[in-house]
């Protein structure tokens, strides 16, 4: 996996430690950047549906006030057909 953004990723994850600015200082620490960002990432590429909803809830798991997370993974299971959530 490559280390560079593209303006995409970018954008996704600017939004979302705008979101996440009422959590504690401490919690937006560098590895949670880290692993928050590899996230994203790793949801982007997702070759499928179910690969993505399952990178989406690890966001979440990190950051679970992340807006553009919770968003995205809604839409992830929309697009797979899911409309309830189960």
């Amino acid at each position: 996996m490559q280390n560079v953004l593209s303006r995409r990723d970018a954008l996704l994850l600017g939004v979302s430690l705008a979101t996440s600015a009422a959590m504690p200082r401490q919690a937006l620490a560098a590895p949670l950047d880290q692993r928050l960002l590899t996230s994203f990432q790793e949801a982007l590429a997702a070759p499928d549906f179910e690969a993505a909803e399952r990178a989406w809830g690890r966001a979440i798991g990190i950051a679970p006030n992340n807006g553009p997370a919770l968003s995205n993974r809604g839409t992830v299971r929309l697009q797979n057909g899911r409309r309830a959530i189960g």
